[in-house]
């Protein structure tokens, strides 16, 4: 944490990838995708209704937080510097 993306913490990376068991992609049908971790844990990313359906209630402060971050309107996702991404 702390580094900018891809500034060399592979051995971060490989420590990670160790913990992951499975790897769910994204469905348009959940509107997530995630992981399952070796503890038997499940990390999901995606709509935060969804994955509230899936994994129950989301804490107060994250769904204020939330809230939050969407009243400021739409966001574009990072992504790699291209002319497709800026279009």
């Amino acid at each position: 944490m702390g580094a900018p993306g891809g500034d060399g913490d592979d051995a971060g990376f490989e420590r990670l990838a160790a913990t992951i068991t499975e790897a769910i992609p994204f469905k348009a049908e959940t509107r997530t995708s995630g992981a399952r971790t070796v503890s038997g844990g499940l990390v999901l990313k995606g709509a935060v209704d969804a994955i509230a359906s899936i994994a129950g209630p989301v804490p107060a402060e994250s769904a204020t937080k939330v809230d939050s971050i969407s009243d400021q309107g739409p966001r574009r996702s990072p992504c790699a510097r291209t002319a497709a991404c800026w279009a």
